[in-house]
């Protein structure tokens, strides 16, 4: 039993070795290989070497710090694997585990310590193992580096300047309709009044999103979907959008009136089989891309900036097809 725990121990360490250098750099299979890994050593090398050891110990002593080994090795790893993966429910997992070994091993361990006169040195081992976990958790909760968060700022403030910019155009040619006669001076401020309302909504979504997190981000976001990012919280966390999504009247309407909208911007007469027109159905495009629907593609399990930032996307493309569908009628 000892050389097949030791064979076992060897190939879930390389699964997870392996797993997390495919995580760091993106490559697919990482998760596959950290899910194999990580059950292989909880599952089958930690009862394996636990049960081998208590065996071949001296009147198979210290039972139940065995058991507790065991569980807090389960534990453990289960919440890191959970939060490495960005599974549901693995903040709970990761505030219960921390306290775990300390509340639950570390009283077991001194236990049955005293009664067989352990010495210091193990003592010291144990501690310096419980601090290391306890350090490696702390940076484990960060989530997500700064660098994403600070890349995800730089696009969503992007998103924000190409929609105003598309907004002034619009503004203009607004202008310009409401001194001209021209027949199309009436479509043009019906598709402009259009994307108001379409664009209102998007507004409406972000602040529920936001708002999903952290109750107090209702005040980092203006009337116009602008976000103050000095007083903004939890950037970081991972939401599922796409649940959100189906939550409430506006997010489940939200489809229908983008595909309303691209359909009205195609029915102006001018600008089909124009560039304008595939512009708008190349922009306003909600068939999905692939195996994946297009809630999934835009509206995910993603950290709350990037989710933010596939609706300030959304709603810049479709200040971009009001602008285009208005210059090509004018």
């Amino acid at each position: 039993m000892k050389r097949v725990s030791y064979i076992i121990g060897i190939v879930s360490c390389l699964l997870i070795f392996i797993g997390s250098m495919f995580k760091v750099q993106h490559w697919p299979g990482a998760a596959i290989l950290l899910v194999a890994g990580i059950l292989t050593f909880i599952l089958i090398f930690l009862p394996v070497a636990l049960i081998h050891h208590y065996n071949t110990t001296a009147e198979k002593k210290n039972f139940w710090l065995h058991v507790v080994t065991f569980l807090t090795g389960l534990v453990v790893f289960a919440s890191a694997l959970f939060k490495i993966l960005h599974w549901p429910g693995a903040g709970f997992m990761l505030l219960f585990s921390i306290p775990f070994p300390f509340i639950v091993f570390l009283p077991v361990f001194i236990y049955t310590s005293r009664k067989n006169n352990t010495s210091i040195r193990e003592y010291s081992y144990i501690l310096m193992l419980l601090l290391f976990y306890a350090l490696t958790a702390s940076l484990l909760s960060l989530n997500v580096s700064k660098n994403v968060i600070d890349e995800g700022i730089l696009s969503l403030r992007q998103c924000s300047n190409i929609e105003q910019n598309s907004i002034l155009s619009s503004q203009v040619i607004l202008a310009e309709a409401k001194t001209s006669d021209k027949p199309m001076s009436a479509e043009i401020k019906k598709f402009h009044a259009s994307s108001e309302m379409l664009s209102s909504s998007l507004t409406k979504m972000i602040k529920v999103i936001a708002t999903s997190v952290n109750s107090n981000n209702e005040l980092a976001i203006d009337s116009d979907g602008k976000i103050d990012f000095s007083i903004i919280h939890s950037l970081d966390v991972i939401v599922s959008g796409e649940q959100l999504f189906y939550t409430g009247r506006e997010g489940s309407d939200l489809k229908n009136k983008i595909n309303e909208y691209k359909n009205l911007l195609l029915s102006a007469g001018s600008i089909r089989n124009t560039p304008t027109a595939e512009l708008i159905q190349k922009l306003l495009d909600t068939s999905g891309k692939g195996e994946l629907s297009w809630e999934a593609a835009n509206f995910g399990r993603f950290h709350l900036v990037w989710l933010l930032n596939s609706m300030a996307n959304l709603k810049c493309n479709i200040r971009i097809c009001e602008a285009e569908t208005l210059e090509a009628l004018l």
